[in-house]
């Protein structure tokens, strides 16, 4: 089998292994332990060492050097991966060409990991970032504007404390997931209504917009502000007070097309406010 058919062979087998959840992580390297020509070609095949899962202390180290100077991608949850938060912070630090970084915590100081991570991070088109349940909200461990990340399409942040201000939030964004707070956090982590609508009035690109407790500013009134349209948007998903709900759809309007999910869990509020949303 020629080197550049076998290569890719090994390349599809790690994807299907990958996307197998009874499989164990990274279980593809078996195959460096075949044959000495089957080794070879592994290691000579960088972008068959990008795709970084975190299961074996040190292995990560050598998949970003095998690697070379290919985009990487980062799955890492520290719920299985324990002892290995230098290998993430080593991962982090290649900022210039981080793809997809997919992040689960539970410890109390997920900033840790972000220390290496400086610059501009021109390739990273998705972004998870997200809390282990039934643990408490974490801050939000590092602050990028849009330029610094320019090519970012998909944000998506669950059960942190996050500043508006050091959200991502550019104008290509596609998809926009805020689930940071718990409803019991208070109305101080709420964004301030003028960055608020300023900046979703930029998202002129985005399709699915997902914003639940606490995500949305209080006191939206549609006479304070010009109807922020969405002209691609597709599905829409809002979890608040009614007041709250209500607020923006003041404001913001949505295609007749786009798929809208409201849920609201104020229960003392007046229930017939739900015909503002029919």
């Amino acid at each position: 089998v020629p080197v550049e058919v076998l290569s890719h062979i090994f390349l599809f087998l790690r994807d299907e292994l990958a996307s197998d959840p009874e499989s164990l992580p990274n279980s593809w390297i078996r195959l460096t332990c075949v044959c000495r020509h089957w080794r070879e070609v592994a290691l000579g095949f960088p972008a068959l060492w990008t795709d970084l899962r975190f299961s074996h202390p040190g292995l990560t180290r050598a998949m970003i050097q095998r690697s070379s100077n290919f985009p990487l991608t980062i799955i890492f949850d520290e719920r299985s991966s324990k002892g290995m938060s230098l290998d993430l912070c080593d991962a982090l630090s290649e900022a210039h060409r981080l793809q997809s970084v997919q992040l689960r915590f539970q410890s109390s100081s997920p900033q840790f990991y972000f220390k290496g991570w400086h610059g501009e991070t021109p390739l990273l088109k998705d972004l998870s970032v997200e809390a282990v349940p039934n643990t408490l909200p974490k801050y939000w461990p590092f602050e990028h504007s849009p330029k610094d990340i320019p090519s970012l399409r998909s944000l998506s942040v669950s059960r942190c404390y996050v500043p508006w201000s050091a959200l991502p939030l550019g104008p290509n964004l596609t998809s926009l997931k805020l689930s940071q707070n718990f409803y019991r956090a208070g109305d101080a982590t709420r964004p301030w209504k003028w960055d608020f609508v300023a900046t979703l009035r930029n998202m002129v690109n985005i399709q699915n917009l997902h914003l639940d407790y606490q995500s949305i500013p209080k006191g939206l009134i549609h006479s304070d502000y010009p109807i922020v349209l969405f002209p691609a948007l597709r599905t829409l998903k809002l979890t608040d007070e009614i007041s709250v709900v209500s607020g923006f759809l003041s404001v913001f309007r949505i295609p007749e097309g786009a798929c809208v999910n409201i849920s609201c869990y104020k229960v003392a509020e007046d229930e017939t406010s739900v015909n503002l949303f029919l």
